[in-house]
């Protein structure tokens, strides 16, 4: 018989995301006053970025992660508010109009 239970659903989703690179974390390095997990973005960072990195806190000292956080917070804050972006969803697709369709 045919499992169509929510947990069922789940283990399919995690499996197929495990499968192309997702890497599941615990909920709990979840940080809901920035609504992110800032530690997997730093090992982010620090993996792709490390010499702007450097830079970033030789100019910003021990405020530099506080620093980037507001930074990108704030900027995905206007990116996200359409009355300050004109024109945003634009480069979004709607359904039925990707190429082929």
């Amino acid at each position: 018989m045919l499992d169509t239970s929510e947990k069922d659903f789940e283990s399919t989703v995690y499996a197929h995301l495990g499968s192309h690179s997702y890497t599941c974390r615990d909920s709990g390095k979840y940080d809901p006053a920035w609504r992110l997990d800032t530690e997997a973005l730093f090992d982010f960072i620090y993996a792709t970025q490390p010499a702007t990195w450097q830079k970033l806190k030789v100019q910003h000292g021990l405020q530099v992660k506080e620093r980037f956080l507001k930074r990108l917070a704030g900027e995905i804050e206007e990116r996200a508010d359409p009355s300050r972006t004109p024109g945003w969803r634009s480069s979004i697709s709607s359904p039925g109009t990707c190429s082929g369709n």
